[in-house]
């Protein structure tokens, strides 16, 4: 039994050492090793580089010589961000296990206040979900809000909104200061208002040079129980340079579409689709990977224009009036000639 026992053990060693010999350890990458990954990842798949004025291959020489296999962790991670920081893209960032870099910057000029916002949502403000809504303008004009589409938005919220301002002339959706958020949130809402069944269309990066139509005429699948819910008034959407991501592609979508008019400043871009990415050290990166165009071809990267500008006046404020809730409400009242 003891011999039993001691040939059993020697086996298992001998399998152990035999294991580690045909799978060795995964050797740690060098940090010029992470760099070219990282540099080659986005080189292949980011899709944005005809809004961007950089020249990337320039910027591999510039930083690459900014690291060497002695650059520990901290110093590589902080030279690949100033290296992702040449694209000037919100929608890239970099994650490692206790550092994230984000190239988001906020505009710092302020288009809604939301004290005066709370003003007319009233006291008896509705909700629903991430929705805030109310009727103003004597019950004659439905205002709806929504600060971010990474809050959840299902069916059943946008009826109770859409339904409560049924009888109104129009209705306005306040989307300024929306930064973005989830995909299926931007399409729920789509449902339910006056856009083209054809939403945009979509490309990827085949390679470092060419970008290849991914999906042509992406079609909107509504799927709505009660077509009796589509909102067919007039529309107003409130835009400003703090409206990115899902909220521009949004403004790309509904732009040109009949009864829509979007009232504002440009917004802060960010319509490509982002993607995340794992090096071979573990760090994650983000990049825009999928370009999404409006369905006549045009490319809002950069930004949506407003239908009709309008900036917050200071002294209206003063008046306890916001200028570009106002101009939305003169526009339903006065059925200008774009809201047919």
């Amino acid at each position: 039994m003891i011999l039993d026992k001691i040939a059993l053990s020697l086996l298992a060693l001998i399998t152990l050492i035999s294991c580690d010999a045909i799978f060795p350890d995964k050797t740690t990458p060098t940090p010029t090793e992470v760099f070219d990954e990282l540099w080659e990842g986005i080189n292949q798949k980011y899709v944005c580089f005809s809004n961007r004025d950089v020249d990337w291959d320039a910027v591999y020489t510039k930083y690459r010589r900014q690291i060497s296999e002695d650059t520990d962790e901290n110093q590589l991670f902080s030279v690949l961000c100033r290296m992702l920081g040449e694209l000037k893209d919100g929608h890239v960032s970099l994650k490692m296990e206790d550092r994230k870099w984000s190239g988001y910057q906020e505009d710092s000029i302020i288009n809604k206040n939301p004290w005066l916002v709370s003003l007319y949502l009233g006291e008896d403000v509705k909700t629903s979900g991430s929705l805030s809504y109310n009727t103003i303008h004597d019950g004659t004009i439905g205002y709806i809000e929504y600060d971010s589409f990474k809050d959840e938005l299902s069916d059943d919220m946008v009826y109770d909104a859409l339904d409560y301002c049924k009888d109104c002339q129009g209705l306005i959706l306040d989307l300024r200061r929306n930064s973005g958020g989830s995909f299926p949130n931007l399409m729920t809402l789509l449902k339910y208002l006056p856009c083209e069944k054809e939403l945009f269309r979509s490309f990827i990066r085949r390679d470092s040079r060419h970008d290849v139509l991914f999906e042509k005429g992406v079609s909107l699948l509504p799927n709505i129980k009660d077509e009796s819910k589509i909102w067919r008034k007039p529309l107003i959407v409130l835009i400003d340079n703090a409206s990115y991501s899902a909220t521009s592609t949004f403004a790309m979508c509904v732009k040109g579409c009949l009864n829509v008019c979007i009232v504002g400043v440009k917004t802060a871009g960010g319509t490509s689709l982002p993607t995340s990415y794992e090096l071979s050290n573990g760090w994650i990166y983000r990049i825009p990977s999928i370009k999404l165009i409006s369905r006549s071809g045009f490319d809002y990267e950069d930004g949506v224009l407003p239908d009709v500008e309008i900036h917050l006046d200071k002294e209206r404020i003063r008046k306890y009036e916001d200028s570009i809730i106002e101009a939305a409400c003169e526009i339903i009242e006065s059925q200008a000639e774009f809201l047919i």
